[in-house]
């Protein structure tokens, strides 16, 4: 019999909080022979089921000094964070070339996968890529299926585009700009224009929630599902439901559908401990939500002192 070849999964992620251990087990409890690929540092090399591969390796930090040198920084964001993001899809594709892996799900750190990889990359394979929707100009990428590395090696050639030609950067900017003359511009920018503008077929994960097939954008956003709510000033989330450790959500039309990934961006990755035990408790989640509007009250009003010397 032929040997079976899986989709394999990478992630690139420094450091070594709790949440990536979680993500990890995760993708393992449902993919038991799926390779993965961790793209990390010291601090992470410390799991015996992943293929760890050290981001300072010459071999995969091709390009990244160059990228580096024409980088420039639109986002309130930490520059070195910021970047990372786009980097790490040079180290994903400089991967896929050293390793000769033709295509692989890319997942975020803060994703919990409740799926087989085999059959989402086959329900997915006439699409380059996956993205879910951030807004009409960004897309997200927390669950990317990348079905051929040329078309990551595309997207890398044109984030250098991006930097290098005055026009393409404008024209980012001013989809993405904010008030007071300032731009959030981020992976998720770069992703919506060339999602725009190339020729490779693309999903989004929103067109399948119709047959049921729900990939998780974000775990606070509700715009298809109902939400748990607690009372005014505390954020929204999918109402969640566990059945023998998979997660149900429900479509404003009463379905109830299963997810196959759940998207805990933000601070939101405190429930990835719970969920990845299939368990949830609305007091605990409150709780957190409470002290977390509380804790954040400083950093909002200095937010807004700042904004307000600007107008000065």
């Amino acid at each position: 019999m032929p040997v079976r070849v899986h989709f394999p999964v990478a992630i690139v992620h420094t450091g070594n909080p709790p949440y990536l251990e979680y993500c990890l087990r995760q993708i393992r409890k449902f993919n038991p022979d799926t390779p993965i690929y961790l793209i990390g540092d010291e601090a992470n090399n410390c799991f015996d089921f992943v293929i760890h591969r050290n981001i300072t390796d010459p071999d995969l930090s091709v390009d990244i000094e160059k990228f580096q040198s024409i980088y420039e920084h639109h986002s309130n964001f930490a520059l070195k964070w910021e970047r990372f993001c786009l980097e790490r899809w040079i180290y994903i594709r400089n991967l896929l070339q050293k390793e000769q892996i033709s295509g692989c799900l890319a997942i975020d750190s803060d994703v919990l996968l409740f799926c087989d990889i085999d059959e989402e990359a086959k329900r997915f394979r006439d699409y380059a890529m996956t993205f879910a929707h951030w807004d009409q100009n960004r897309n997200l990428v927390h669950c990317n299926f990348i079905q051929d590395r040329t078309v990551l090696e595309s997207f890398c050639d044109y984030m250098f585009q991006v930097y290098e030609d005055p026009a393409i950067l404008d024209r980012i900017k001013k989809a993405n700009s904010k008030s007071r003359n300032r731009f959030w511009i981020s992976d998720m920018s770069l992703f919506g224009d060339w999602c725009r503008n190339t020729e490779f077929p693309t999903a989004f994960f929103e067109d399948f929630y119709s047959k049921e097939i729900c990939f998780d954008r974000c775990i606070d956003n509700g715009e298809h599902f109902r939400t748990q709510f607690y009372f005014p000033g505390l954020r929204k989330y999918k109402k969640i439901l566990f059945k023998e450790g998979r997660p149900f959500g429900y479509l404003k039309d009463g379905r109830k559908v299963p997810f196959k990934c759940l998207h805990y961006h933000g601070h939101f990755k405190f429930l990835m401990k719970d969920h990845f035990q299939g368990l949830h408790s609305h007091w605990k989640t409150f709780r957190t939500l409470f002290l977390h509007s509380v804790f954040s009250i400083p950093k909002k009003l200095g937010i807004l002192i700042k904004r307000e010397r600007g107008k000065l």
